[in-house]
């Protein structure tokens, strides 16, 4: 089986989750079980949606990229679910190479 991989996000997934273990009171959850659901940005026709990749600490990183494939899908066919946007216990979002220089050039403005 070939693996290729079209973006770092899976490995920022996989850290933060990693790094929710060293530091449980960044994993803003009443839940005793401390499971990682992490939130991610997906940008749709209709703007942006908060879905929900869960049980990280669970995944690997294939697994992980496979779930945001599989989000990216329904939400391009209008098929995303209650059980994909809910019980988001932390987030992160992907600016993109063009985004990401951009907001540095913007910092970079400021300092």
């Amino acid at each position: 089986m070939q693996i290729k991989h079209q973006s770092y996000f899976p490995f920022m997934i996989k850290a933060c989750s990693q790094l929710l273990n060293q530091f449980p009171i960044l994993n803003s959850t009443n839940d005793s079980t401390r499971n990682h659901q992490i939130g991610i940005t997906i940008q749709s026709l209709n703007g942006f949606q908060l879905a929900n990749i869960k049980n990280v600490e669970q995944l690997s990183i294939v697994h992980i990229e496979n779930e945001i494939k599989r989000l990216e899908q329904l939400d391009r066919t209008n098929q995303l679910e209650k059980k994909d946007l809910s019980q988001t216990y932390f987030s992160l979002t992907n600016l993109g190479r063009v985004r990401f220089f951009a907001l540095f050039r913007f910092l970079d403005h400021f300092y």
